[in-house]
């Protein structure tokens, strides 16, 4: 098997976990287990629009099944949001502003790489909501579907890895690092009682 064909069969599984992170989500939303930030998957929604275009101008194939499944994920999860999410506070409409006027000024520039990295600061600013919820209630988060997020980000980047170029492989770095900082807030009150329970009886 050449590297080529290895980084499309990493690139298509990426996409079959994104697909399967997204109905464990919806799942976990109408089982009453999460309570999603709809402001975040607003935002994601969009941001994930934008990575979309922006990967196909920038000639991404491989990765473009996880962007695909990301996109229409989001979508998903955003309607399911506006019904079953945590009521809209004011740092919400505020994140949300800030990441409308980052897309904004990715829209503007003639570069891809420009408007990916504006797509970035975009996602972060709309999921940043949701890592200030987590924070303070931890078990409004199923751990699950983020554990198959960060193993669909893994697989992703590993599909750009060589060779490393920029465009194609920024936003899959940005998106294992930005979803494991979830999932390390969902098990934070885990870690910290191990943790204490392992100094009582050191």
């Amino acid at each position: 098997m050449s590297i080529e064909d290895l980084q499309r069969l990493l690139g298509v599984a990426g996409g079959v976990l994104g697909i399967i992170d997204y109905l464990l989500y919806a799942r976990s939303i109408l089982r009453g287990r999460t309570r999603p930030n709809a402001a975040t998957w607003v935002g994601t929604g969009a941001v994930w629009f934008v990575a979309l275009i922006s990967y196909f101008l920038a000639g991404a194939r491989d990765t473009l099944w996880f962007v695909i499944a990301s996109t229409a994920g989001s979508f998903l999860v955003a309607v399911l949001s506006l019904r079953y999410g945590v009521k809209w506070q004011r740092s919400d409409f505020v994140c949300l502003t800030g990441a409308a006027g980052a897309g904004a000024l990715g829209f503007l520039t003639d570069s891809p790489l420009n408007a990916l990295y504006a797509a970035m600061a975009v996602d972060f600013l709309a999921i940043f909501p949701t890592m200030t919820k987590t924070w303070r209630h931890p078990d409004w988060e199923e751990a699950l579907p983020w554990v198959v997020t960060v193993a669909a980000c893994l697989l992703t980047v590993m599909a750009v890895a060589l060779p490393w170029e920029a465009e194609i492989a920024a936003y899959p770095l940005y998106m294992l690092v930005a979803n494991s900082l979830v999932l390390a807030l969902i098990y934070r009150p885990k870690v910290q009682v191990s943790l204490a329970s392992l100094f009582r009886h050191s």
